[in-house]
């Protein structure tokens, strides 16, 4: 499918939005150069670091990388796959005033040598503070803090504690 087709495709389903669910991955046509500006995309889920699979060119860089600074599966795989990781992430953010919820869903993602490449801004002292007991609870917490602060933001006549 061309991204032509695909741009239509996205298109075609936006009116629909709020009752559909939409599956990509983080490479190929749906991980660059797509962008769905729809208010009422309101999340993603990454599922997994985009890790690429082992190849001899791959394997190449990671022997450079390990020779010249002791690191080279996290500059070889994990870099590039959180890179995709966190581009993916931001299909939902796209502009200042968008809110959105970002799901990780893998148990690598707290690990250090995958959170020291996500933003600084994502968390404060360390990635566990991302990790949440019950995945189902986490998401309607954020969507209710979430809308309380809009409320008091909007100025209506509520109080929330």
């Amino acid at each position: 499918m061309s991204l032509f087709e695909l741009r239509k495709m996205i298109e075609s389903l936006a009116p629909h939005f709020e009752d559909r669910f939409i599956l990509g991955v983080q490479g190929g046509a749906l991980s660059e150069g797509l962008d769905v500006h729809s208010k009422k995309l309101k999340g993603v889920f990454v599922v997994g670091p985009g890790l690429s699979g082992l190849s001899f060119e791959r394997n190449l860089r990671a022997a450079y990388y390990q020779k010249k600074f002791g690191e080279g599966f996290n500059y070889a795989y994990i870099y590039p796959g959180m890179a995709k990781s966190i581009q993916a992430a931001g299909r939902v953010i796209r502009s200042e005033d968008k809110k959105g919820l970002v799901v990780l869903l893998d148990r690598r993602f707290p690990l250090p040598q995958y959170s020291a490449a996500m933003p600084a801004d994502w968390f404060e002292n360390h990635a566990t503070e991302l990790c949440e007991e019950g995945i189902l609870d986490g998401i309607a917490g954020f969507w209710e803090r979430h809308d309380k602060r809009e409320r008091r933001s909007e100025g209506e006549n509520e109080v929330y504690a």
